[in-house]
């Protein structure tokens, strides 16, 4: 029967309409979830690491041993204000940044040999007893490289120029230019006192799960004046348009999901219209309503199945297409997406076929033998009030099961149902109006305007679809340009 049904064209509408919304589901899934690990990874590189505790006192080492235990990479810094002597006469208020051997753990540290001298990655910070100098305070100090500097009872010699620090925000910038040191070397130069204005910082790098697993062992023994810092926290700039961003994509991606519950929903009306003939003349020569329903609901699983391999492929190429063609844009390497995205988009497939496309089909069974003689006998698979509430169930737990946000979800709904309304007055009216029209008009425009008034409401509801389909666009526009202007400014 499938294999009819193609010849005939009669399946090509829905599994076309099923293949393009695993298609679009899944590739904008994976998508925004290849470009969100990527923005994410890239953020964690402004804190040189995935978490940050923070304390203007030194903090408990037992917290370096836990995460050690739980296999976390680990390092430390502490930033203070201080004055650096060259000579008997040359001084520079500084702030100095002390760096342990691990740093930093993301992100990259860069120095230049020479001040503003080319600009070159490191792979560690300042050796003890050396410090790099920001290139601007060179000339304060009147020094080259190679010389030396004091730092309260410590000398070090001036070992390079420091150019950038992933967490560079962190330093106490306006206490003047940047100075790099070991940690080590802290005691020697007596200038952290009981009082003194620091900031001490224990850096970790992990995996997900487990650094969540240490954030969880961490949070409960936290006490006044210490805090835990991620890129939302630490970097509030970088970590509002990460949130921006992060809403954007869950909202095309929801969109694309009511896009494909309405497109499912049009081909089964129509596949289930054209086949209301087919299925009278089985049962009017013995075919059961059971027997229908395995039938067309065997052969809408293999055409769900093989919808569904044929949409997750599109899906990858649509998402690895965007970014190939974007690839010099992005300003990191995408990451993996992983087989979520994929799931989403099947999942998509089972729901638009279970609740809009077997609906219609299932009621085939119901189609009178009669009506191989009767044409006139009203179609049995007109969907009901029951068939319009499980649709909307369905589509409401998609896209809070795909954004995980009831908010934004509810939000999406209320302005489908407000622009349903809209779209079905305004279809109600202009087929009113028409009738007044088309006792005045021409024979042609009066046969046009009486097939639409034969079919009106079929044709209201269609209305209303094209009606939100632009509503969902028009949103989806407005509100990546409104990101886009939020970004550059």
């Amino acid at each position: 029967m499938l294999a009819r049904d193609w010849r005939g064209g009669e399946l090509g509408v829905l599994l076309m309409a099923l293949v393009l919304a695993v298609g679009v589901v899944s590739g904008i899934s994976a998508f925004a979830t290849r470009l969100q690990n990527a923005l994410t990874q890239e953020s964690h590189r402004f804190l040189a690491a995935d978490l940050v505790a923070r304390s203007s006192r030194a903090l408990p080492g037992e917290w370096l041993q836990e995460a050690e235990a739980q296999g976390i990479s680990q390092a430390l810094t502490l930033v203070f204000p201080s004055m650096v002597f060259a000579g008997d006469e040359r001084m520079q208020l500084v702030s100095v940044k002390a760096v342990s051997d691990g740093y930093p753990l993301r992100g990259e540290l860069t120095y230049s040999e020479q001040p503003f001298g080319p600009v070159l990655p490191a792979a560690r910070g300042p050796a003890p007893g050396q410090v790099w100098l920001e290139s601007r305070l060179f000339p304060l100090l009147d020094v080259a490289v190679g010389e030396r500097i004091t730092i309260g009872e410590a000398d070090f010699t001036v070992a390079a120029a420091a150019r950038t620090e992933p967490d560079q925000a962190a330093s106490f910038s306006g206490y003047g230019p940047r100075v790099l040191m070991h940690y080590d070397d802290i005691p020697a130069t007596g200038v952290v006192q009981p009082g003194s204005r620091v900031q001490y910082r224990q850096l970790y790098a992990a995996p997900p799960q487990v650094l969540q697993n240490f954030r969880d062992w961490l949070e409960p023994q936290l006490e006044d004046g210490q805090g835990l810092l991620d890129v939302s926290e630490g970097q509030p700039g970088i970590g509002s348009a990460l949130r921006r961003a992060e809403r954007f994509l869950l909202l095309a991606g929801s969109l694309g999901v009511v896009l494909a519950g309405v497109a499912i929903a049009l081909a089964a009306r129509r596949f289930s219209e054209r086949h209301t003939d087919y299925v009278a003349i089985m049962k009017s020569l013995g075919a059961t309503s059971a027997r229908v329903n395995r039938l067309y609901g065997s052969s809408l699983l293999l055409l769900g199945a093989v919808a569904t391999a044929l949409g997750c492929l599109l899906g990858w190429s649509i998402q690895a297409l965007f970014f190939t063609l974007f690839a010099e844009q992005m300003p990191v390497q995408p990451g993996a997406s992983g087989p979520g995205p994929y799931a989403v988009g099947a999942a998509t497939s089972l729901t638009c076929l279970l609740c809009f496309a077997w609906p219609p089909l299932r009621r085939l069974g119901l189609a009178s033998p009669l009506r191989v003689l009767r044409r006139d006998l009203p179609h049995e698979n007109r969907r009901t009030l029951g068939d319009y509430l499980v649709g909307l169930v369905a589509i409401s737990l998609l896209m809070w099961w795909y954004s995980a946000d009831w908010q934004l979800t509810l939000a999406v709904l209320a302005g489908l149902a407000i622009t349903a309304l809209l779209g079905l007055g305004l279809a109600l009216t202009l087929l009113r109006g028409g009738r007044l029209v088309g006792m005045s008009a021409g024979s042609i425009w009066r046969l046009a305007l009486a097939g639409l008034q034969r079919r009106g409401s079929a044709n209201a509801m269609q209305v209303v679809i094209f009606a939100m389909a632009i509503m969902l666009l028009l949103v989806l526009v407005l509100v990546r340009t409104s990101l886009i202007d939020a970004w550059q400014t």
